[in-house]
């Protein structure tokens, strides 16, 4: 980990901590209130300094990052109602997060050793849903959370990297690769990987920036797979089947309200970059931050 790196992680998620301490001021005030997406781009926020900080070797912060993210993850899906608990607990740890950088860039913020109590605060939500009955089905100890972890550290830790770093981003493959060789992985995930890993090659060529982002591509591919899997299956090194170089279609069964709420957040995200880059050929830090958050 260079100190380069270490620099972009902290501007990266002092950035995604101030847009999700904003969003959860507003729900702590209003919690009845409906703003779908609000919630996700607070997910989107806590989701991204998850994938970075694992890939940084910040155990500490992903572990809380993780435990955060799950709590989004269910008031999205509706499997959790958003209230004033919900929403104070997660700006206890958004606020605890915010610790974890201040130290990072140096500083001595007043925090404990320990996130313990932020911690018990989100698995006594997840453990008692207000509505729902039961407990949340989104332990980090359930089955496909450690294929999530693997894509998302994965996803972070390419993009640090960059495309010029090709021996970076294939190790990061070969690491993945690796991952899939045992766990509940999709049936669909290893067509994916074997397109990723023929791409490889290609970023020691001219058109490495291109090979790059359809790398990144492939890989959220990969991560929407696993996330909603048609199948899933105990993959092990006894396997040995190659898998064709295609790529699964969306279900039909998938809500077409979600879809177009797909198209609609792509279309205004690659509006975003495409304003961005167009007519330039060198770019700030703030540019290239707008580009990242698209394509991520």
């Amino acid at each position: 980990m260079t100190d380069e790196m270490m620099s972009e992680f902290i501007a990266e998620a002092t950035d995604h901590l101030t847009r999700a301490e904003e969003i959860l001021l507003t729900f702590s005030r209003q919690p009845e209130q409906n703003d779908a997406e609000a919630i996700n781009a607070c997910f989107r926020s806590i989701h991204t300094i998850k994938g970075c900080s694992g890939f940084l070797d910040l155990p500490r912060t992903q572990h809380l990052s993780h435990a955060a993210e799950q709590i989004l993850d269910a008031l999205r899906t509706n499997a959790l109602k958003g209230s004033a608990a919900v929403f104070d607990a997660l700006l206890f740890s958004v606020t605890r997060l915010q610790g974890h950088v201040e130290i990072l860039n140096g500083q001595s913020p007043s925090i404990p050793a320990e996130d313990d109590d932020c911690l018990q605060q989100l698995e006594a939500l997840r453990q008692k849903p207000e509505e729902k009955g039961g407990k949340l089905q989104v332990s980090a100890n359930s089955p496909n959370a450690g294929p999530l972890a693997a894509i998302s550290t994965a996803i972070a830790g390419i993009i640090v990297c960059g495309p010029d770093e090709a021996s970076g981003i294939v190790k990061i493959i070969e690491d993945l690769s690796r991952c899939m060789l045992s766990g509940p992985w999709s049936s669909d995930a290893r067509p994916v990987m074997t397109r990723i890993r023929q791409l490889l090659d290609g970023l020691s060529g001219d058109g490495a920036q291109e090979v790059f982002q359809n790398i990144v591509k492939q890989l959220g591919q990969l991560e929407t797979l696993q996330q909603n899997p048609s199948s899933v299956s105990e993959l092990t090194s006894s396997e040995n089947t190659v898998a064709g170089d295609v790529l699964t279609p969306m279900q039909s069964d998938q809500s077409s309200d979600a879809l177009g709420e797909f198209i609609s957040e792509a279309n205004e995200l690659l509006n975003q970059a495409e304003a961005t880059v167009v007519g330039k050929s060198a770019f700030n830090s703030e540019e290239v931050n707008t580009v990242f958050r698209a394509f991520h």
